[in-house]
């Protein structure tokens, strides 16, 4: 395992670690810079500059020999401790890639070296004495003659290779274990960023939906703001469900933009797979609010609901037919969903028109969406999904 130090600067900005958990909630990974010191660079100190092509070719041959290898870049600015699962190494990347937060070209910082970011955890929140005493000290420097790392007095170049006294992989866990509600063989890592800076009481219902209701492999196979919509939802129904006068509009949006959300990505997943038979389904032609579009612009965007529910029944029918002959599932899948996103629009649009629900109706949606009891219309959709993907 290889394992990297980066000391990090709030200087350049306050939310160093926020600021990059957002781009990786919004797109699955982020980029984290390592910013060129300017003041060992005015000062002439010897940085010893760690070999990054070595570095990048030492992570290749590990991924040849298996391709779900990694780095741990530990990042640390002296108060906190994050240890971050790398997958890519790059030493330039383009503004435009969108995986690099805003705030690097907005100062435009030099940068070293991108360090691609799939997963992160907090080890450390705002304790200087654990950090020094437990990890900073369990950490030894092979460049600098194996000696443990030193706080004070060192000339490090950062990012600086390090070893672990006791070797702890921070993401073994990622090979989730199946409940009764994962069927899948589709793997599925953890997510554990998901879970970062968040309350014990998201945390509790987090692992509510994980082991009782969805099942780890489900839970984190869903987009991150389906994820946290869900959760919120649950949180904010049992805390009022027995309040017969309490407004449950925010509820049921709620677990109407995490159903709209898997509900994208099935439609996308499967118009990809209908493609690969017969191309001809990405120009099948559809009107959206007046606008002329295609169905190959649903694999780049999304739309509403009714619109998925209309291509689904109609002009995409005959292609999920064809389709149905090598996955029959398929078809039960989609007919499910279609009536679904009737039944959910029912219940969403008085609520996003600004009217009152009540518990009987964010009980409802919740039912249909979550399958308490009852048909799961999240659950069915994101496991066809990773079926597909398989």
């Amino acid at each position: 395992m290889i394992n990297l130090l980066i000391l990090y600067n709030p200087y350049y900005q306050e939310r160093v670690i926020e600021s990059h958990l957002e781009v990786l909630k919004s797109s699955g990974k982020v980029a984290f810079g390592k910013v060129r010191s300017k003041l060992k660079n005015s000062l002439e100190v010897p940085q010893n500059p760690l070999d990054l092509p070595s570095l990048q070719k030492e992570l290749s041959a590990q991924k040849a020999r298996n391709k779900n290898a990694y780095l741990q870049l530990f990042l640390t600015d002296y108060a906190n401790l994050y240890v971050a699962k790398v997958e890519q190494i790059l030493e330039t990347l383009e503004s435009s890639s969108g995986i690099i937060p805003s705030y690097y070209a907005q100062k435009a910082l030099s940068i070293d070296a991108y360090f691609i970011i799939t997963d992160l955890r907090e080890i450390v929140r705002n304790d200087f004495a654990t950090l020094r005493d437990k990890y900073l000290a369990g950490f030894r420097t092979p460049d600098f003659g194996g000696h443990t790392y030193a706080i004070y007095g060192n000339s490090y170049s950062y990012p600086l290779k390090i070893t672990q006294k006791t070797e702890v992989d921070y993401f073994s866990d990622e090979n989730l274990q199946n409940t009764e509600a994962d069927t899948t063989q589709q793997a599925v890592p953890k997510k554990h960023f998901l879970t970062l800076f968040k309350s014990a009481e998201f945390l509790a219902m987090q692992e509510n939906l994980a082991h009782f209701v969805l099942g780890e492999t489900l839970l984190y196979a869903l987009h991150p703001n389906s994820f946290e919509n869900l959760v919120y939802a649950e949180l904010e129904f049992s805390a009022n469900k027995n309040d017969t006068a309490y407004d449950f509009s925010g509820v049921v949006l709620r677990y109407a933009k995490a159903f709209e959300q898997e509900c994208r990505a099935f439609v996308r997943t499967l118009i990809i797979e209908l493609a690969k038979t017969d191309s001809a389904v990405l120009e099948i032609p559809y009107e959206e609010n007046g606008h002329k579009k295609q169905v190959s612009d649903l694999v780049q965007s999304g739309t509403a609901l009714g619109v998925y529910a209309y291509l689904l029944k109609g002009e995409l029918r005959a292609h999920i037919d064809k389709y149905a002959k090598q996955n029959p599932k398929i078809s039960s899948v989609v007919k499910h969903l279609v009536a679904g996103i009737r039944a959910i629009q029912t219940l969403r649009n008085p609520a996003a028109h600004g009217e009152k629900s009540s518990i009987n109706q964010a009980s409802d949606i919740r039912n249909k969406i979550l399958g308490i009891g009852q048909y799961s219309l999240i659950s069915s959709i994101v496991k066809t999904r990773l079926e597909m993907q398989i």
